[in-house]
């Protein structure tokens, strides 16, 4: 009965003892594990067909680990006298296992595109760009369009304002020319209302003048008349001219026979009675001109009263 209980009972101490060294073996010599540094996450993401991507296949499961034998149930055996527990070690952390890197899916090698879709490109490609350039066209038409519509606006305000400027210039020159035709009218009434009121005076002055002379000389004829005497051969309708030379003052100068009477007695007569007269202070009253003009040399008709009838 002793023998059975033994031959288990050695072999699951011999069990627990290789478990001990193989734990104490795996702690000696298993080289401690990396502490690798924390990586950036970086996504590479890149479009692939889902015929591109290859089946996963399902992961292996992992083996289940057996379980040590179990001792067969025995009938206890006789106590034994107890033997001496050895102190537990202390039990070692076990590194974590480093995860496996996410499987990198394989990509599908990039197949060149055929001829008809390179073709279909370019052509859509050559659209886009007609399309653009037909765009760019007419908004440049349309700049210039507006920039044309924005110059004929300033001509036109420009012109505007040169008209304007022409109105108002043509507007000054009439009321200039209508000033001046009105002045040159005035000045041409008064110049004509001055001229006549100068011949007016002028003829009034003359008149006046004649008046004046008519008088002196009728003031000189009275005053030769008074000197005279008249000769034994005197007769009714004799007469003579004289030429009497004055100066300003009224001083006879000289007198001189211009027309005869026929009568030489009646002829020294009358010079004799100029002479006799000598003077006329009448002439200092008048002007320098007049004088000159009339009396100077002053022919003189001479007739007597007394011999008119």
């Amino acid at each position: 009965m002793a023998r059975p209980v033994t031959v288990p009972l050695t072999i699951s101490l011999l069990l627990h003892a290789a478990i001990l060294l193989l734990l104490a073996f795996n702690f000696k010599f298993a080289p401690e594990p990396k502490i690798l540094p924390p990586q950036p996450n970086i996504i590479e993401a890149k479009l692939v067909t889902l015929d591109a991507i290859p089946s996963a296949k399902p992961a292996p499961a992992p083996k289940p680990v057996e379980a040590p034998p179990q001792p067969i149930a025995e009938p206890a055996p006789k106590p034994e006298p107890p033997k001496p527990v050895e102190p537990p070690r202390p039990e070692l952390s076990k590194p974590e296992p480093v995860k496996p890197a996410p499987p990198v899916v394989p990509t599908k090698p990039e197949v060149p595109p055929k001829p008809e879709v390179l073709k279909a490109d370019l052509e859509k490609q050559k659209q886009i760009e007609k399309q653009k350039l037909l765009e760019k066209e007419q908004a440049d038409a349309a700049k210039k369009a507006e920039q044309q519509k924005q110059e004929a606006e300033r001509v036109r305000k420009q012109q505007e304002a040169q008209r304007k400027e022409q109105e108002q210039q043509e507007v000054q020159r009439k009321k200039q020319q209508e000033d001046l035709a009105r002045k040159q009218r005035e000045q041409a009434e008064k110049a004509a209302l001055a001229k006549a009121m100068a011949a007016e005076e002028d003829a009034m002055a003359a008149a006046n003048s004649q008046e004046a002379i008519t008088s002196y000389q009728a003031v000189i004829q009275r005053a030769v008349q008074n000197n005279w005497s008249r000769p034994p051969s005197a007769r009714v309708g004799m007469k003579c001219v004289l030429m009497v030379q004055l100066i300003p003052t009224g001083e006879v100068v000289d007198v001189q026979l211009v027309k005869s009477s026929g009568d030489d007695a009646f002829d020294r007569s009358a010079i004799t009675a100029v002479k006799k007269a000598g003077q006329f202070p009448e002439l200092k009253n008048l002007k320098s001109a007049e004088f000159e003009k009339n009396f100077r040399r002053l022919t003189m008709p001479f007739t007597p009263e007394d011999l008119r009838q």
